[in-house]
């Protein structure tokens, strides 16, 4: 079922409303861009209420004015010890509902594609950090609103959580891990009528927003694999068409 709705001054452009989400409540973590932002837009369009957690800062320009009265922004590092479950203290507190109907694991982040030969610790606690380890804690933290009228978990995985030929060994490692952890919750908890879901998107057009580093790690990586990467780059033209790139509302 939907509804029309406009702005009685016909400010703001008339839009088709899917009224799905109304009186529910949903956690989104990195909602300030890419994946996490069109997540955000899309579960607000649904009534939904959203609390969009991100460690940079939000821009409230890229929420429609009618959907802001339904949004609660915090920043904060996932990462930190605690900060999950302050995260879904917030959210209870600020809706006034021992309820949450969606959590959506979108955080995450990109490693420095190196091989098992060459990688670092560093480099490995922080990608298992934020892409297994607060997905895991973000889990742990909504269950409990979760086990009394059910709910839904959206694990935003990688083509990387099915194959090793999609980027380095800690990345791949992690969402390797991270599906893990959706099949996993999916088993214990589907009798609570809980379900967890993963999703696994191919690439998508966001690697301007990459810092420098990455992209030379990106680069040098491509040209030490050079042949490889072409004959990849090959099979997935003759598979896809050739405009398929995908996007953040978009993934491929």
């Amino acid at each position: 079922m939907s509804f029309s709705y406009h702005d009685g001054n016909n400010v703001l452009p008339p839009r088709t409303i899917d009224p799905a989400g109304f009186g529910k409540v949903a956690i989104v973590t990195g909602c300030a861009s890419g994946v996490g932002l069109a997540t955000t837009q899309l579960f607000l369009g649904h009534q939904y209420e959203v609390l969009g957690v991100d460690m940079h800062e939000m821009e409230y320009s890229k929420i429609d004015e009618r959907d802001q009265g339904r949004f609660h922004f915090h920043k904060g590092n996932l990462t930190e010890q605690g900060e999950c479950d302050e995260v879904v203290r917030i959210c209870v507190a600020k809706y006034g509902r021992e309820r949450i109907d969606v959590l959506a694991n979108i955080a995450g982040v990109m490693d420095a594609f190196e091989a098992a030969d060459v990688y670092t610790d560093a480099e490995w606690d922080r990608v298992m950090m934020v892409n297994l380890t607060v997905p895991t804690r973000m889990i742990r933290a909504v269950l409990p609103f979760m086990k009394a009228n059910g709910g839904s978990i959206i694990n935003v995985a990688s083509k990387a959580a099915v194959s090793g030929a999609a980027a380095g060994v800690a990345y791949t490692a992690s969402k390797h891990g991270l599906l893990g952890v959706t099949k996993n919750t999916a088993w214990r908890f589907h009798e609570e009528n809980i379900r967890c879901n993963a999703i696994l998107p191919g690439g998508k057009r966001d690697l301007h927003n990459a810092p420098i580093h990455q992209i030379d790690h990106i680069s040098s990586y491509h040209r030490y694999e050079s042949r490889y990467f072409n004959r990849r780059c090959q099979l997935r033209s003759s598979l896809l068409p050739a405009s398929s790139v995908g996007l953040p509302e978009r993934p491929l």
